[in-house]
This record gives structure tokens, C-alpha cells and sequence, in this order.
């Protein structure tokens, strides 16, 4: 009897130590209307890239009043991404390459994709800035398939950041479906080259950078299943610790972006993403 009670004892101690997500409680997804994610592939020494930033900016003024429908991460990834002398950083990651070869062949710099939906050709990147505006608006004409909600606690003590990401369909979903959870940061000044009569950029703003990846690339599975009912909460904990502040990772200029996707065969359409600074915003 004595072993038992302490083999229980050492048990207890041992699942005391295993650091796990703190769930919230008090879930609540409210009803929205369908956002749309855009997945910016962008480089430092693409001239281009600046006039896609530019357009996703107006996308945003236009279309986020009331609340944030449009939703970008900047994504930098081989080509184009070698920091100049003059930088402070680098902004490549190998996290965001992944990402990139999850969504599709990329042959160019500035691509965009929209919720991951496949364009004429077939294919899910966007190249010409001019373009994107459509895709936007199909994208946030679609009707919602879930709703989803993001609940966040952030010590600023620890800077660590603890939550959970809620999905409810508004239909029966039989798929497979994964869950992405990032974390981008905004008001980076660094060199970037622009377009032509601009050239370099010395203190150009780089905002929505992707930071850092807390599930896999391609998603985490959500759910025990491809069934999803009308209705019922699929909940997902999570939580990051924000490395120390080095010019970068300041916790002020963070947001967690998170969205839930298609996850089966070549299928990787997002239903619903959601964004939420890590301190709100006064």
C-alpha cells in the first residue's frame, strides 16, 4: 500500500512539471461575417513588394471600420530576402518557407494568396498588386462556413501569452480540417527596396512580419475527425513565450493571427482566420 501511495505521489509530480496551456473558460464565438487572410510573400530587395503592402493597406482601410474582415502576415522566404548591410535583421524564416511550399509553387515576388482559394490558373498565389482586389472581394462576398474566437492573457511579467482558439461551424463540415495559430509583428524599421524613382528605403515600416509559427506549417489537426457539427465548440489551447526585446519582439507591436483550414489531400482553403493584438490596443 505504501509503494502504491507513493508511485501515485511521484506520478502526480511528474504530471506537475509537463508545462500545458491553461484553458480559458467562458467560451463564447459570436456570430461574424467572413474575413479573408492574405498570405504576403515578400522580399527585401523586391522592388515590387512594397506596392503590394500598399494595396493590402487599402484593402484594410477599406474594409476593417468596424472590424478587421481583411487580415494580412508578411511572409518572407527565399529570393529576395538577403538583408542588405545596412539591416538591422533578417526577416527570413525557415517556418515561413515551409509555409510557402505547403501553399504552393511560388514563381514570383510580390505573391499573395486569399484564403488559399485557387485563382483561374489554377493556382494560389496572386503576382500583380493591381489584380488583388478581386479576390478580396469574392473572398469576403463567400458566405461563412464557421465562426471562430480568439481568448488571450498575456503576463507582462513573464511575457508569455496563454489562450485558446474556438471554432463553431455554421454548417456540417465532413473534412478533414487543421488549425494555424502565428504570431507577426508590426513597426519593424528596416531598409527595403522600392519601386522605380524610389529606390532603397533606409527607415522603411515593416508590419505583419511573421515572427514565429506555434503549430506546425501546414496546421495542427482540429477536432478528433473529419465531422464537424453545426453548433458544437471545437476548442484548441495554446501559448508562447515572447523572446526577450532586441530591437525586435516588442510585445506592443504583436498580434496572434489564427485560422482554420482544409486539411485533406491538396486542399488547403481557409474557412475563417481571426486576429487579436497581444496588448490591446487603448
Amino acid at each position: 500500500m505504501k509503494n502504491c501511495i507513493l508511485f501515485l505521489i511521484g506520478l502526480f509530480l511528474f504530471a506537475s512539471c509537463e508545462e500545458e496551456p491553461v484553458p480559458l473558460l467562458d467560451i463564447e464565438v459570436p456570430p461574424g461575417t467572413k474575413t479573408v487572410l492574405i498570405e504576403d510573400f515578400t522580399g527585401v530587395r523586391c522592388a515590387n513588394c512594397p506596392r503590394g503592402a500598399r494595396a493590402i493597406d487599402n484593402f484594410k482601410a477599406i474594409n476593417n471600420v468596424e472590424n478587421k474582415r481583411v487580415i494580412s502576415v508578411a511572409v518572407y522566404t527565399r529570393t529576395f530576402d538577403q538583408p542588405y548591410p545596412e539591416s538591422d535583421f533578417n526577416f527570413f524564416s525557415e517556418e515561413g518557407q515551409e509555409l510557402q511550399d505547403y501553399i504552393d509553387v511560388l514563381i514570383g515576388k510580390p505573391a499573395a494568396s486569399f484564403n488559399r482559394h485557387l485563382n483561374d490558373f489554377n493556382e494560389r498565389f496572386y503576382l500583380v498588386p493591381d489584380s488583388w482586389q478581386d479576390p478580396v472581394s469574392e473572398e469576403l462576398a463567400r458566405p461563412s462556413e464557421v465562426n471562430v474566437s480568439l481568448e488571450m492573457e498575456y503576463d507582462s511579467t513573464s511575457r508569455r501569452i496563454t489562450g485558446q482558439f474556438n471554432m463553431v461551424p455554421v454548417i456540417d463540415i465532413d473534412e478533414t480540417l487543421n488549425y494555424t495559430i502565428l504570431i507577426a509583428e508590426s513597426h519593424i524599421i528596416d531598409p527595403q527596396l522600392d519601386g522605380p524613382g524610389i529606390g532603397l528605403v533606409m527607415d522603411y515600416e515593416h508590419n505583419h512580419v511573421l515572427r514565429d509559427i506555434l503549430t506546425q506549417p501546414s496546421g495542427n489537426p482540429l477536432g478528433n475527425g473529419n465531422r464537424f457539427v453545426t453548433g458544437e465548440v471545437y476548442t484548441q489551447p495554446f501559448s508562447f513565450t515572447i523572446p526577450p526585446e532586441d530591437g525586435w519582439w516588442v510585445a506592443e507591436n504583436c498580434e496572434i493571427i489564427a485560422f482554420v483550414h482544409l486539411a485533406d489531400g491538396s486542399e488547403r482553403r481557409v474557412l475563417q482566420a481571426i486576429s487579436k493584438d497581444v496588448v490591446e490596443q487603448e
